[in-house]
């Protein structure tokens, strides 16, 4: 009997984690503007304005060493364990004219 209780218990925890877990595994693909960088995070601002922090720790260094707030970047990760920042798989420039330059002249 109290083996089939203890079943009950763990497949029960199991359900309650599944969402959790599942959402912390899925890809998400992000699309703003570099706020500030540090040696391991940037914050970038959505288009609707929304921030989030990244966490490049795991990306290669030279992806964004040059980073420049107001670049337009995309982020590609999935959202920590702690649900506090997004964790960087890739990373690319999309537009490197800051957002608050002059429009260039032809």
């Amino acid at each position: 009997m109290l083996g089939l209780f203890r079943l009950v218990a763990v497949v029960l925890v199991a359900l309650a984690l599944a969402p959790a877990v599942a959402d912390a595994q899925r890809r998400w693909v992000f699309l703003g503007f570099v706020q500030w960088t540090s040696s391991n995070r940037i914050q970038v601002m959505s288009d609707d304005g929304p921030t989030v922090s990244v966490d490049v720790s795991r990306i290669d260094q030279g992806a964004y060493s040059g980073l420049r707030g107001g670049e337009r970047v995309r982020v590609i990760g999935y959202v920590a364990p702690e649900r506090n920042r997004l964790i960087a798989d890739s990373f690319e420039v999309v537009d490197s004219t800051p957002y608050w330059s002059p429009p260039q002249t032809p």
